[in-house]
């Protein structure tokens, strides 16, 4: 199932063989963490079968109650609240960092007590803990083990699951618990928004990452020779180059922030540039429109470098600075404008530089800026 999804992802609809430009575990973190939220089929599944099995565990007394419980791959992570302790089994509950005391006692000697039927109240005197007759100084640093528990005060005993607030067991927490975890980036919020088309928002998503397919990815994997920028023909086809420093995109973004009246600044690769758009995008202009704008940019160029590099097809940069400025009148329409701008939009005309479209740099500005 996995390699169907991943061949959709990577190669479309036909799922054939496609060259997989982000590893599947990076692919499966949430949006803020990098990925595109997708999770593996089996975290899911055992996440899924943990809540199921807690269920049955804490909702029952029954055989098969008692079976599951003891079979949980949960069990190192559950822990128990204790009270009186009469609702723990001695031999049988995981209360003692997720096993119970005839695990640990047995492999240093056997018990000459029956525990079988004892509960933890056994245990306990005067809500604290306390040796029974029967204990055999062998199993000392068991009871090392058990005095480092809490026990007493009113209350019912109840099997909990640290990792949730409320204690019981979800497949969201269990999958939060075991799947692996990345580190937040902070641009995930500029590229992922219901306002601008998911192909776009990829496009950016593969650039921030440096995964784009660029010439110089490609020849990184043997797939290519030259590596030469098909917009500038003057620089090697990298993912910063591409997006951010090549003469065409320099154009597309200093017409762009001139417009929004900000300057362009000077960043070699693009998610410092973000970084600074992201403190600096000018004073009276939402932070929606520079996102939406941000990934349109990205998207136009990388649909301009496609359509030269294998249909030579050439799109003049003032023709995709209109197509940029028609890209994000569309993406704000309606309800979803109000939204955004509320009652700004008739008092400073935000819109007008947009309905107008975005006029290029004077001669020169694209590399001084």
């Amino acid at each position: 199932m996995e390699k169907a999804i991943r061949a959709f992802i990577w190669g479309g609809p036909s799922l054939k063989w496609a060259l997989n430009h982000v590893s599947w575990l990076k692919v499966c973190l949430p949006k803020e963490e990098g990925g595109l939220g997708l999770k593996r089929i089996g975290d899911w599944s055992k996440a899924a079968l943990g809540a199921r099995f807690w269920e049955v565990a804490v909702g029952s007394k029954s055989f098969w109650a008692d079976w599951v419980s003891k079979r949980l791959w949960i069990r190192p992570q559950v822990q128990y609240l204790i009270f009186s302790g009469e609702g723990i089994a001695i031999g049988a509950d995981p209360w003692i960092h997720g096993h119970n005391l005839l695990e640990l006692i047995t492999p240093l000697s056997s018990p000459t007590a029956d525990l079988t039927n004892l509960s933890v109240a056994e245990l306990i005197r005067q809500e604290k803990w306390h040796k029974p007759g029967w204990w055999d100084p062998n199993w000392d640093t068991v009871w090392s083990q058990i005095t480092e528990l809490e026990c007493g005060g009113p209350g019912v005993d109840t099997l909990i699951w640290p990792h949730s607030i409320s204690g019981a067991l979800s497949t969201t927490s269990a999958w939060e618990f075991f799947r692996n975890a990345g580190a937040k980036v902070k641009w995930a919020k500029w590229i992922w928004q219901k306002y601008q088309p998911i192909k776009f928002s990829a496009c950016a998503w593969l650039a921030l990452q440096g995964k784009t397919p660029t010439l110089e990815q490609l020849q990184s994997k043997g797939l290519v020779r030259g590596t030469s920028c098909c917009l500038c023909q003057s620089g090697s086809e990298s993912v910063d180059h591409l997006f951010l420093n090549c003469s065409f995109s320099a154009y597309l973004w200093a017409a762009v922030l001139r417009k929004m009246g900000a300057k362009r600044p000077r960043h070699p690769q693009l998610p410092s540039f973000l970084e600074w758009l992201d403190k600096n995008f000018p004073v009276g202009v939402p932070k929606a429109i520079m996102q939406v704008v941000f990934v349109t940019v990205i998207w136009s160029i990388w649909k301009e470098r496609c359509q030269r590099r294998f249909y030579s097809k050439e799109t003049h940069k003032s023709a995709v600075l209109r197509l940029i400025s028609l890209y994000v009148q569309i993406a704000f329409q309606g309800k979803e404008l109000r939204e955004v701008w509320g009652s700004e939009i008739k008092k400073k005309g935000m819109m007008e530089g947009l309905n107008k479209g975005f006029k290029g740099p004077s001669r020169g500005a694209a590399t001084r800026e």
